[in-house]
C-alpha cells in the first residue's frame, strides 16, 4: 500500500494500481504463495478496486470474499492452520479491536500495541494451542516489538534482493537492516523461552471447550460495544458493565484449562525401529517405557513430545528404560532438554554401562533409580511390577550380566483389572524364566501372585518380533487379547520375523504392528472388551 500510495504521486491511478498489483503478486510468488499472502494479496487487490472505482473499502467484505475464494479453490483450507491463524488474525484487528478500543478510548500508542496484540493472541490462542499443543504467555508482549518492524524488514528485504542483482556487496549491505532484525527477534525469542512459565502445555481441546472459548469471547466483545453505545457519563454503571465484562474475559481465558479427568490408557507410538509407550493413568500417574528409534532421526521430539504434549502431559512422573540399546533411549535426552516437560525420576536397570553417558550429563538433575525384580511404582489406580533383571542380591551368579538385552527390565501394569505386560528385548531364556516364575496362580491363598503374567490384556511383544523371542512357552502363559509389534517399515533385522508371526498367531488374540497402525492407544477401561484405537486408518 505503501507503494502504491508513492507511485500514485508520479503516476496515473490507474497506472499505479497496475504497477503495485504487478509487485504483489511478484512478491506473494517469490513468498512462495502461502495461504495468508494470497489473503493478503485478494485484499489488496480488493482495496485497489476500491481506490479505482471510488467505492469504500470495507475490511469485513474483504476478509469474507477473500476467504470464499480460497475455500472455493481448496476447502481443505478449512484445517489449513496458515489460513485459520491468517483470517483470525485479521478478524481481530477488524472486528474485535474497534470496539476494544472505543470502549477504552484511549489515544495512547503503547496502549493501543499492547490491546492489538492482545486482541489478536486471544483469538488465535486456541488454534496456536491446537496446533502445537502449548502456547506463551510472553507473545502478546513480543508481538508489541516484532510487528512494527516487520514493515522494514519487508521493505529492506526486496530493496536488497534488487541491489543483489547489480553487485553481492552492495545487496549485502542493504539488506543488512533486515538480518539485524531477524537476527534480533531470534535473540528475543530465545531469552524468552528462558523466562518462567513461558511454553506452557495445553493438550489440544475438546470441541466444548471451544464453544465455550469462543461463546465467553463474543459475549465480552458484545458487551464492550453497548456499554460504548450508551451514555458514558453514568460513570457507576459504565464500570459495573466494565468489571462484568473483565469478569468474562477471564472464564473466557479460564474454560480451555478445565481439567478433563485422564482415562486408563496405554500408548504405543509409531517410532519406526524402535520402543516407547506411554502409560497414563485414571489417578494421574505417567510413565513411558523406553524413549528411542534407530531409523528416525529426533524421535523425541517429533514423535514423543508432540504426543505428550497433546495429551495435555507437562510432568513425567516415570521414564523406565528397559536397557541402554540406541533404539530404545536416544530419544530421552530430547525429552529432558524440552523444559516444557518436566521428569520425575528415569528408572534404568543396575549393570547396565550403556547409561554412564545419561548419569553423567542428566543425574544432578533428575532422579534416577535401578529398577529390578520387587520394585513396585504406584499410585491409587495403578500399579507397576517389576519382573526383571533379578535383584543384585538375587542373581548372585551373575549370568545374564552381559547380556543387556536378556537383562530388559520387565514388567507388569495392573489398572482397573486389566493387565499388560511389557518386555523390552528380552529373549526365550528370560522370558522361560518369567513363565515360570509369574505364570502361576496361589492356590493356597486363592489368589494370584505379585506379578502375575497369566492371560494378560496386552502385552508389549519382546524384540521387536525378533525370531529368538515370543516363544511358545511363554506367549501360552501370557496368552494376550492383543499384542502390539513396535518395529519400523522394511527394516534391517527383518523384524517382525515369520516365525514370530506365527506363534503370537496360536496365542494372541490379535496382533497389531505399529509400522501398519500408526500409535495404537488403548483404554484400559471396565469393558468386557479391549477398545483401542490406531493412528492410521
Amino acid at each position: 500500500m505503501g507503494f502504491f500510495y508513492l507511485l500514485r504521486k508520479l503516476l496515473p491511478i490507474s497506472h499505479a494500481a497496475a504497477v503495485s498489483s504487478l509487485a504483489m503478486i511478484m512478491y506473494v510468488i517469490i513468498a512462495g504463495g502461502g495461504v495468508s499472502a494470497v489473503r493478503a494479496l485478494i485484499m489488496f487487490l480488493l482495496c485497489l478496486g476500491g481506490n479505482l472505482t471510488g467505492r469504500i473499502y470495507d475490511i469485513k467484505n474483504a476478509v469474507a470474499v477473500s476467504a470464499i475464494i480460497l475455500i472455493v479453490n481448496n476447502p481443505y483450507y478449512l484445517f489449513n492452520t496458515g489460513f485459520l491463524l491468517s483470517f483470525t488474525s485479521v478478524f481481530a484487528i477488524g472486528f474485535v479491536l474497534p470496539c476494544i478500543i472505543e470502549f477504552i478510548n484511549t489515544k495512547k500508542p503503547v496502549i493501543k500495541a499492547f490491546i492489538t496484540s492482545a486482541a489478536v493472541n486471544t483469538i488465535n490462542a486456541p488454534i496456536i494451542a491446537n496446533t502445537y499443543f502449548e502456547i506463551s504467555p510472553y507473545s502478546v508482549l513480543l508481538n508489541i516489538i516484532v510487528v512494527p518492524f516487520m514493515s522494514i524488514v519487508v521493505t529492506f528485504g526486496i530493496l536488497g534482493l534488487a541491489a543483489g542483482q547489480l553487485s553481492y556487496g552492495a545487496g549485502a549491505v542493504v539488506i543488512y537492516p533486515a538480518v539485524f532484525i531477524i537476527n534480533f527477534y531470534e535473540l528475543l525469542c530465545r531469552l524468552v523461552i528462558k523466562l518462567p512459565f513461558a511454553r506452557i502445555v495445553t493438550g489440544h481441546f475438546e470441541v466444548w471447550q471451544l464453544i465455550l472459548y469462543y461463546g465467553f469471547m463474543a459475549v465480552t466483545v458484545y458487551g464492550m460495544y453497548k456499554i460504548t453505545l450508551r451514555d458514558k457519563r453514568k460513570k457507576i454503571k459504565t464500570y459495573i458493565k466494565a468489571a462484568a465484562c473483565g469478569a468474562s474475559g477471564i472464564i473466557l481465558s479460564l474454560t480451555l484449562y478445565i481439567a478433563v479427568p485422564r482415562r486408563n490408557t496405554i500408548t504405543f507410538l509409531d517410532v519406526g525401529q524402535g520402543d516407547s509407550s506411554v502409560f497414563i493413568s485414571g489417578g494421574g500417574m505417567v510413565c513411558i517405557f523406553d524413549a528411542g528409534s534407530a531409523s528416525r532421526d529426533n524421535c523425541g521430539r517429533y514423535n514423543i513430545l508432540p504426543y505428550l504434549k497433546y495429551s495435555g502431559i507437562s510432568h513425567i512422573d516415570y521414564i523406565i528404560l528397559s536397557h541402554s540399546d540406541e533404539d530404545h533411549i536416544n530419544g530421552v535426552m530430547e525429552i529432558l532438554d524440552d523444559k516444557s516437560v518436566s521428569v520425575g525420576n528415569i528408572i534404568v536397570p543396575p549393570g547396565d554401562k550403556g547409561f554412564d553417558e545419561l548419569m553423567r550429563n542428566y543425574g544432578e538433575n533428575i532422579n534416577i533409580i535401578y529398577g529390578h525384580e520387587g520394585v513396585i511404582i504406584e499410585d491409587r489406580e495403578a500399579k507397576i511390577y517389576l519382573l526383571n533383571p533379578p535383584s543384585p542380591a538375587s542373581d548372585i551368579s551373575g549370568s545374564l550380566t552381559d547380556d543387556v538385552n536378556e537383562r530388559s527390565i520387565a514388567a507388569v501394569i495392573d489398572t482397573n483389572g486389566r493387565k499388560i505386560v511389557m518386555t523390552g528385548d528380552i529373549g526365550s531364556e528370560t522370558e522361560e524364566a518369567l513363565a515360570v516364575k509369574y505364570g502361576n496362580i496361589d492356590k493356597e491363598n486363592n489368589r494370584e501372585k505379585y506379578g502375575n503374567i497369566i492371560n494378560a490384556d496386552i502385552l508389549k511383544v519382546p524384540h521387536h518380533g525378533s525370531k529368538f523371542s515370543s516363544s511358545d512357552y511363554f506367549l501360552s502363559i501370557v496368552s494376550p487379547k492383543l499384542a502390539v509389534i513396535s518395529c519400523g517399515e522394511n527394516n534391517m533385522y527383518g523384524h517382525p520375523h515369520s516365525e514370530a508371526l506365527e506363534r503370537l498367531a496360536l496365542y494372541a488374540g490379535n496382533v497389531e504392528i505399529t509400522y501398519k497402525t500408526g500409535a495404537i492407544t488403548v483404554y484400559l477401561d471396565n469393558s468386557e472388551t479391549l477398545n483401542y484405537d490406531i493412528f492410521k486408518y
